[in-house]
């Protein structure tokens, strides 16, 4: 059976800047392929962690889901 995600990380509930700098950080040990899945239930974290994944070059955003309250950001090292 082949893995949804390699990393996963919940910042539901978190205030910004935290689910921003815990992308981050995490990011800068994904090796090239692999995938992080991110969970927030924040609108404002939402946006800036998909601004932070825009403004590199290493990570692209492969999928983003709304699932009720939560959004979902699947992110790639490319």
């Amino acid at each position: 059976m082949k893995k949804e995600f390699d990393f996963f990380i919940d910042v539901r509930n978190e205030d910004c800047p935290v689910p921003m700098i815990k992308v981050d950080i995490v990011s800068r040990i994904l090796d090239k392929g692999e995938l992080l899945k991110v969970a927030t239930n924040n609108e404002s974290s939402y946006q800036n962690i998909k601004n932070l994944i825009s403004n590199k070059a290493s990570l692209t955003l492969v999928s983003q889901v709304r699932n009720n309250e939560d959004y979902l950001l699947y992110i790639k090292r490319i």
